[in-house]
């Protein structure tokens, strides 16, 4: 315990001598940014491998911080949920799950991106729809789609 006291502490020094302080108000800010940053990132590749058919299982682990790998767990030391990176991994393993893959990531105007929509269905008792829709900055309509 007194380690992870300690490292508060310097963490909160390298702050100050790297500017974060200018971006974060407090150290508890800042590791939530983190833990923000963190579950986005579980979240999209647990999305990628979900949705790849090649792929028939996976596993996630590091379940707690605090051991070697400081800060990669879903849960604090304490064993509660760490915010963003809890849910959002949630998120990813519910048993439904509609992926977006637009290619290129990044479009600009006159060009038209390929959008890609996958579906994932654990529970075939389950029945889904997915309905799609891309509006303009105006909000008019410029395409829907329905599966």
């Amino acid at each position: 315990m007194r380690y992870h006291q300690r490292l508060e502490k310097e963490l909160e020094q390298m702050m100050q001598k790297t500017g974060f302080d200018r971006l974060f108000d407090n150290f508890e800010e800042f590791c939530l940014a983190q833990q923000t940053a963190h579950g986005m990132a579980n979240k999209r590749l647990l999305e990628a491998t979900r949705s790849n058919p090649n792929v028939i299982g996976y596993c996630v682990h590091a379940l707690t911080a605090g051991d070697w790998i400081m800060g990669a767990g879903l849960l604090d030391l304490w064993r509660n949920p760490k915010t963003d990176v809890y849910e959002m991994t949630k998120e990813a393993n519910q048993e439904q799950i509609v992926t977006l893959r637009v290619m290129p990531r990044n479009s600009y105007s006159g060009v038209n991106p390929k959008v890609e929509v996958i579906g994932v269905n654990e529970n075939m008792e389950m029945k889904a729809q997915i309905h799609f829709q891309v509006f303009d900055a105006s909000e008019n309509l410029l395409m829907k789609r329905s599966t």
